[in-house]
């Protein structure tokens, strides 16, 4: 059997593969995160072979739902009991760094999300 090898080599390349499989809901970020994460951790001589469906089931998305109680600390609250947007994504970057391999943080639809493998 042959082997094809297809060369990726930026974030929009990768987000048509992902496209090619109806998979193509991350923020744009999360594929220039995974192309740093592939440079770092594969080389040339030792690439990585693209599942997009397998890699959809490794990167996991978590919010701030998933954080601890104690994961904010109480000066980063308002009057209202509201976290301070940094101090959220601040949290759940340390939280997703604790789990896997931190991709990236930011908002999402609004809403403060991580993305971790």
């Amino acid at each position: 059997m042959a082997t094809i090898v297809k060369s990726i080599d930026s974030a929009t390349e990768l987000k048509d593969e992902f496209a090619a499989y109806e998979r193509d809901y991350y923020p744009f970020a999360l594929y220039e995160a995974l192309i740093d994460f592939f440079d770092e951790c594969y080389t040339e001589e030792s690439p990585f072979q693209l599942d997009v469906i397998g890699l959809c089931c490794d990167i996991q998305q978590i919010d701030e739902d998933d954080l601890e109680d104690d994961a904010i600390d109480e000066d980063d609250y308002d009057e209202d009991g509201n976290a301070d947007e940094d101090a959220v994504i601040a949290a759940l970057e340390e939280k997703a760094s604790e789990q896997g391999y931190f991709l990236w943080a930011g908002f999402e639809d609004g809403k403060p999300v991580a993305y971790y493998i």
